[in-house]
């Protein structure tokens, strides 16, 4: 199986910066950029570093470990501030990156039940998200986030 290439974004977004833009300042488009990408690239390091998911079997043995790393990665990215210009379509691309979430998430309940049919489903979820996340991404501005569906 396939391993999600939104969830390596979504998460990249995360770790990177911890706290960045928590404050009550707004970041700057550049500055916004900047931390959202660092976050994704780090999000793709941290999933490389947990491993493939290429069979069911691993997906159910790595599932919990890797949505830890997604979770945690997507609230330090939802910290970020962005400028009140980019905050609509700030929000939008979160509120994307959390229903892939929501989706990967019942992607390893399906595969530790070796469910075939939710398993396919939840991939075809997946996939569709993608370009939806990558467009949404790049809306914002973000150049690392918007490779490989989000």
């Amino acid at each position: 199986m396939r391993r999600r290439t939104w969830i390596a974004a979504v998460c990249t977004l995360a770790l990177g910066v911890a706290g960045c833009g928590g404050g009550g300042n707004r970041l700057s488009k550049a500055d916004l950029v900047k931390q959202g990408d660092q976050l994704c690239l780090a999000q793709r390091a941290a999933d490389q570093k947990i491993g493939a998911t290429r069979t069911v079997k691993t997906l159910a043995a790595k599932g919990d470990q890797l949505l830890a790393s997604d979770r945690a990665a997507l609230d330090r990215f939802a910290k970020l501030r962005p400028p009140s210009d980019l905050q609509g379509d700030f929000d939008s691309y979160v509120t994307l990156l959390r229903q892939s979430l929501a989706a990967e998430a019942q992607l390893v309940q399906a595969a530790r039940r070796s469910n075939v049919a939710a398993l396919r489903q939840q991939i075809l979820a997946l996939q569709a998200a993608r370009p939806r996340l990558a467009a949404a991404a790049r809306k914002v501005g973000f150049r690392s986030c918007s490779q490989g569906g989000g």
